[in-house]
């Protein structure tokens, strides 16, 4: 039972292929204000890493990975990432509206693709405060 237990501690510590699991947490601003809420998604450069998400409330983030596992497992595979974040009314904690009723997003668009958003991740072993502060698309 004590070497069950060592091992399934072991596949926890170094996660796919090696890469360890790292906890994630940080802050996204928008405009220098914290982004009361919305979602934000960490997608690995190595395709064969799953991605990681989060919700943002107050302006605060902690990510999970999902992968093809049933349960979440805290925390994201160390690694480089492509970073996007939405933010729409039906993400806000309590909403009761219909989100099958097109919304506008409520910071800028571009952040809401991976390839367009510009935003990035380096996630190192241990603990990683990665914060992101958005700004007014000024194309448009």
């Amino acid at each position: 039972m004590r070497f069950s237990l060592f091992l399934l501690g072991c596949l926890f510590l170094t996660g796919c292929g090696g890469h360890p699991v790292a906890e994630v947490t940080g802050k996204v601003t928008y405009l220098n204000q914290p982004l009361e809420f919305g979602k934000i998604y960490f997608v690995p450069v190595d395709s064969s890493l799953p991605p990681a998400q989060g919700d943002i409330e107050q302006g605060v983030y902690t990510l999970e990975t999902r992968g093809d596992r049933k349960a979440p497992i805290a925390g994201v595979y160390t690694g480089e990432y492509r970073v996007w974040i939405s933010c729409y009314p039906y993400h806000q904690p309590g909403w009761s509206g219909n989100p099958m009723i097109e919304h506008d997003s409520l910071i800028p668009e571009k952040y809401e693709s991976v390839n367009e958003s510009g935003l990035t991740a380096t996630v190192g072993r241990g603990k990683n405060q990665i914060d992101f502060a958005l700004e007014k698309d000024a194309s448009r």
